[in-house]
């Protein structure tokens, strides 16, 4: 009788402890149980699998931006904040939420390569030492190009950041070779739903593996959370660039970039925003005012396939006759593309991303005119 009361009590302890292991509930109780637990992977498997089914389901969108935060991918957690924000939650969970979402923004670190074919140059104006203009003809060569950028968040708050850009095109030594690269430091400042930002940078860019300029930026931005569907940025960017193999020849730009965001159920966002700038050179046809209006419209979709579809227009207008034209530069342009990203085929959190777009140049100068198709693949920030 006593070995039966013993070999009973193991028998319950055994399977207290395997009820404990297993959490209980809806799966999504289920997964709050597990990322309380700090068994993160598995809390962010099984809310995946919820969103597979449910896509416009915000609770669980919102779960899963806290558990990727705890598990360190904070670009991840920041676009799942940003979706979450626009499904049906209560408000102090989108209260949370904002906050969570701007910190994130903050501290996030990311990082983006890829690789892109590159259509022939018609032609290009070429300016020698001695500021002789000539005007060259493309040989039509395909050529390739590599674009990377990254942020690191630096300091125990993570607020001071630094961040680089390099962009490098090579048509096996023809027209149009080109490399530049950007590298600044900033931080981040915090009032109320708002972010500021302020950075210090340089430049430097080489034409035609000959010709270089170098130059410094002056960077501001400002990050607005109107409500909980809706976000508004600015920035302000001014840089002065010397053209250091043409004596004197120097150009002092200024862009203000302005975007709105939009929200909505079901793992759907809008973009509108414009750019406005100005450039203006000791040589005055480097000079030119530039105007664009661009839009964009992202979708999660099941198994992890993120689609965003954009467009836009812009308008550059030079300041004076190019060397070698006898009429003032305008050029009107378009832009169509689209680009997925496979987010469940993330690693060391970077997800692959495929590219392709459609961009046409008209200009009242019939050499700068061009039609290109491109595509590119890469890797960016895992969502």
């Amino acid at each position: 009788m006593q070995l039966r009361r013993v070999v009973c009590c193991l028998l319950l302890l055994a399977c207290t402890s395997a009820a404990a292991q297993l959490p209980a509930g809806t799966p999504l109780q289920s997964a709050q149980q597990l990322r309380a637990a700090g068994r993160f992977d598995e809390a962010i498997a099984a809310l995946r699998a919820i969103l597979a089914r449910d896509p416009g389901n915000g609770e669980a969108r919102l779960e899963l931006a806290f558990a990727l935060e705890q598990a360190g991918d904070l670009a991840a957690a920041r676009y799942h904040l940003e979706l979450a924000l626009g499904a049906e939650l209560t408000p102090a969970q989108k209260d949370r939420a904002l906050l969570d979402l701007r910190r994130i923004r903050e501290a996030s670190t990311t990082a983006s390569f890829a690789i892109n074919t590159l259509p022939p140059v018609r032609s290009r104006t070429v300016v020698d030492a001695a500021g002789n203009a000539s005007t060259v003809t493309g040989d039509s060569s395909y050529g390739l190009g590599v674009v990377a950028s990254g942020r690191l968040a630096l300091g125990d708050d993570l607020r001071n950041f630094a961040r680089g850009t390099v962009d490098w095109r090579d048509y096996g030594g023809r027209l149009d070779d080109f490399l530049f690269g950007q590298a600044s430091a900033g931080r981040v400042f915090r009032a109320q739903r708002t972010t500021y930002t302020a950075e210090l940078g340089v430049l430097a860019s080489q034409y035609q593996r000959r010709h270089w300029s170098t130059g410094g930026l002056l960077q501001g931005g400002a990050t607005f959370y109107v409500d909980h569907e809706l976000t508004w940025s600015t920035t302000a960017l001014a840089r002065r660039i010397e053209f250091t193999d043409l004596k004197g020849a120097t150009a002092n730009q200024a862009y203000l970039f302005s975007d709105l965001r939009w929200v909505r159920p079901g793992s759907i966002a809008y973009g509108v925003g414009a750019t406005l700038g100005a450039s203006r050179a000791s040589d005055d046809w480097r000079g030119f005012d530039y105007g664009e209006l661009r839009a964009n419209w992202l979708r999660e979709f099941r198994g992890g396939v993120i689609v965003e579809a954009r467009t836009g227009v812009g308008l550059a207008k030079y300041g004076a006759i190019e060397p070698g034209f006898t009429r003032v530069r305008r050029d009107v342009s378009g832009v169509i593309g689209v680009d997925f990203t496979l987010r469940e085929w993330s690693i060391f959190g970077l997800a692959p991303r495929l590219s392709v777009a459609y961009t046409r140049v008209d200009s009242n100068a019939d050499t700068y005119d061009s039609r290109r198709a491109t595509a590119g693949v890469g890797l960016t920030s895992s969502y």
